[in-house]
């Protein structure tokens, strides 16, 4: 049941958890961040930055996880929406979502808001997945949709993103197994499946239509709502596109498992995580009984629907917390602002020679041919 090249990557190692992992994660990712800001307030009230009303802020109720939750959802469906002018494909867009999402566990709302983020992060999946991407086309496109961005707003946070991504910038998606799976559904479909050991399938009862019908419709769940659940960092690439089958046909799954794996045992524990996986995520609704009661993920039962589009509740209540976050940063902001960086001329010049001087100690110790490595010929 393992697959040794998933277990090796970097989506297994950094960013698979369990549901009670990844609700401590982002608990922590929020409290880290709460305690930051308030430092920085201490640190304004006692410059003299902040007047008395600073004190008032350390008492303002805080920004929850819960409502970061709520917030990086709303941001993700608002990323679909730039995709679908940019015309991503499913690649570029499902890379794109994953990375919000991946971002979001390192860093907080409180610390840079998502807004600022989505053409960067947009930006970063084409390169990812298309390679060498013209920044002048990328600018001139989001202008198309009235998203103004500079060459610089755009490059800067590349590096962060990259940290924060832990520099792993493959992602592995599940739909893409889709076509696998189908693939060997027709063969056995048709009596033509032959397995490693030269053994067929035992008689399919059903259509070619059938097997098209249910495949086509979970590769649209799996580029499209699938990506604003949780189902990423809880199953492996082959759990979420089998789940994405089952969801609408699970005979097919059910029959496709007693092809591949004899053992009743295993086949019967496997069945288990699709159905899980499927029913707890894929489906999730509203009205459900929460099977995580407590734990921070990204359900409908938790006010997370699971919709490309933006639900009106959810824009509501992204709103409110857009506020709540102004809010509590505006004065630390206007603190900021009081001490705007020097430009006088000394300054400047103070800057210049140290970026000189960098630059020659830089030379010194350049490994790949440096003036302090190789003697110039007179």
């Amino acid at each position: 049941m393992e697959d040794e090249t998933y277990l090796g990557s970097t989506q297994y190692r950094y960013f698979t958890f369990t549901p009670s992992k990844l609700s401590q994660i982002r608990q922590r990712t929020n409290q880290l961040a709460t305690q930051h800001l308030n430092e920085s307030i201490q640190s304004a009230i006692q410059a003299g930055d902040l007047s008395d009303s600073g004190q008032d802020l350390l008492e303002r109720e805080p920004l929850t996880a819960e409502e970061e939750l709520k917030l990086v959802s709303y941001y993700i469906t608002q990323s679909v929406a730039i995709c679908d002018h940019f015309r991503t494909g499913s690649a570029v867009k499902a890379t794109t979502l994953i990375f919000l999402q991946r971002i979001y566990l390192r860093i907080s709302p409180l610390q840079i808001h998502p807004k600022t983020l989505l053409l960067p992060i947009l930006y970063l999946a084409f390169k990812s997945e298309n390679g060498v991407t013209s920044a002048s086309w990328f600018i001139r496109t989001a202008a198309e949709a009235g998203l103004t961005i500079t060459r610089e707003e755009l490059l800067t946070p590349e590096i962060d993103l990259a940290m924060n991504l832990r520099w792993a910038f493959q992602v592995l998606h599940p739909y893409r197994g889709i076509e696998g799976v189908k693939l060997e559904l027709l063969a056995m479909q048709a009596g033509t499946y032959r397995g490693p050991a030269g053994e067929t399938a035992p008689p399919f009862e059903g259509t070619r239509d059938r097997i098209e019908r249910a495949c086509g419709r979970a590769r649209i769940l799996l580029t499209g709502p699938a990506l604003c659940t949780d189902v990423y960092f809880l199953y492996t690439p082959s759990q979420i596109a089998m789940a994405g089958i089952w969801v609408q046909d699970g005979g097919l799954i059910e029959y496709f498992l007693g092809v591949k794996i004899k053992d009743e045992a295993v086949r019967q524990r496997l069945l288990k995580v699709i159905r899980e996986c499927g029913e707890r995520h894929l489906l999730a609704t509203k009205d459900a009984p929460n099977p995580y009661p407590g734990l921070l993920l990204r359900l409908p039962q938790n006010g997370v629907p699971i919709s490309v589009e933006i639900p009106p509740e959810l824009k509501k209540e992204a709103v409110r917390i857009d506020k709540k976050l102004f809010h509590l940063k505006k004065p630390l902001k206007e603190a900021k602002g009081k001490h705007p960086p020097a430009t006088d001329t000394s300054e400047e010049e103070r800057r210049a020679k140290k970026r000189k001087l960098e630059k020659e100690n830089r030379d010194k110790d350049d490994v790949f041919g440096g003036g302090g490595m190789i003697k110039r010929k007179q």
